[in-house]
């Protein structure tokens, strides 16, 4: 995600971030039950090609590819570089304006982050195979028999042939950056048309082949049983089951303590075994989005259905747990961030990069009214400044 490419150590930023910040460039094999740390931890999955596919994507159709024979590959590295300078910026901001109180830590001796970097192929790759190990512990009489994977997670890709997509989301209020329901994810089909289609797919299997597929329902992160009894349920009330028999959970990183992880459970009161590339043991651990701060962002209802709403257009310091007293730092030092990005890639293409080419354009247009046309540097300021004069005009 933000680490120089190549580097497989331990390292720090400089003096003054040696007690605050602390990267782990982590080989998956050697952290299958890491030690908890003193701090807080932050998980994070490399995701600079899902964050900045769009934006690479529109640069290139711009892109004078006469002036540089390998088009492709150049604006790759030089959007790579920006996006790992930018996520460095953002994890400083956030290291030093934690709130660290909200995950237990108290002592000011532990108030740091220790940030472990895992390659999200391979965990995605690797949570289908924790997939076919538990169906062999638990379901041995299905052998090498195919295996209904159904992914939650927009970053676990395909890569088998019974394969299915939920693609669900949390909707939140702009207005007081929290949410109440769920939604399909923007782009996808109603929830409900969702489950119709691995019903009709399960029961398809089933009546060819006279015996139920066993599921595996792949996850990016296990914290708390609610949303996933939630899902459960709904692929319950569906008829899913009928069909297909639900044999687990495989997830990337796993934060739920026993007592949790024994209360996901059907409506019967079965629980659901899970297993994880990587099982941090109930630690102090947060599996983080950085990129949610400009490239990705909440989802929102908009004119247009629904779209994601970067959080530094909403209250990003609330969703990001940041402490009250450093908001405002916060908020400054991710919006030198952002700017940073923006002119550092307007300097190497020589053009602006208007809002439309982000992933985030229709919902920053819709709630700040701003013209798809113009420059996100432009789009960023004018957002900083409403923020602040909201700020005096409320101020007693």
């Amino acid at each position: 995600m933000f680490p120089p490419l190549g580097q497989e150590q331990k390292y720090a930023w400089g003096d003054a971030m040696q007690r605050r910040t602390k990267l782990h460039l982590n080989h998956i094999e050697k952290y299958d039950s890491p030690t908890p740390f003193d701090g807080l931890t932050y998980a994070l999955r490399t995701d600079a090609n899902h964050a900045t596919a769009l934006l690479k994507k529109n640069i290139l159709h711009n892109f004078n590819k006469a002036a540089q024979p390998d088009a492709v590959r150049y604006v790759d590295q030089t959007v790579h570089k920006a996006y790992r300078a930018w996520g460095q910026d953002i994890l400083k901001a956030i290291s030093t304006g934690l709130n660290y109180s909200q995950y237990g830590i108290e002592d000011a001796q532990n108030r740091f982050l220790n940030v472990h970097f895992y390659n999200a192929r391979d965990l995605a790759r690797d949570a289908v195979k924790k997939g076919r190990a538990l169906i062999r512990q638990t379901m041995p009489e299905h052998g090498q028999k195919p295996i209904f994977f159904i992914s939650l997670d927009d970053m676990v890709d395909k890569n088998n042939t019974h394969w299915g997509e939920f693609s669900f989301s949390r909707l939140f209020d702009p207005a007081i950056s929290t949410y109440s329901e769920y939604c399909a994810r923007p782009g996808a089909k109603p929830l409900q048309d969702q489950l119709s289609g691995l019903v009709s797919f399960a029961k398809k299997f089933h009546d060819t082949n006279g015996y139920k597929l066993p599921i595996i329902l792949l996850e990016d992160n296990v914290r708390h049983a609610k949303m996933v009894n939630m899902i459960i349920g709904m692929m319950e009330e569906s008829g899913l089951f009928q069909q297909a028999d639900l044999a687990g959970i495989s997830t990337c990183f796993c934060c739920a303590d026993q007592d949790e992880r024994a209360k996901i459970q059907r409506s019967d009161g079965t629980v659901i075994p899970v297993i994880s590339v990587v099982d941090y043991k109930g630690a102090k651990i947060d599996v983080a989005t950085p990129r949610d701060l400009l490239f990705d962002g909440y989802v929102v209802k908009t004119s247009d259905g629904t779209g994601r709403l970067p959080a530094i257009f909403m209250d990003a310091a609330k969703l990001f747990k940041i402490a009250p007293e450093h908001a405002a730092a916060f908020d400054a030092k991710v919006l030198k961030a952002n700017l940073k990005f923006c002119e550092r890639l307007e300097s190497r293409f020589k053009t602006d990069l208007p809002l439309r080419w982000f992933a985030g354009a229709s919902a920053i247009s819709h709630f700040g009214g701003h013209s798809i046309d113009a420059p996100m540097r432009d789009v960023l300021r004018a957002n900083d400044n409403a923020r602040k004069q909201a700020a005096l005009n409320i101020a007693p």
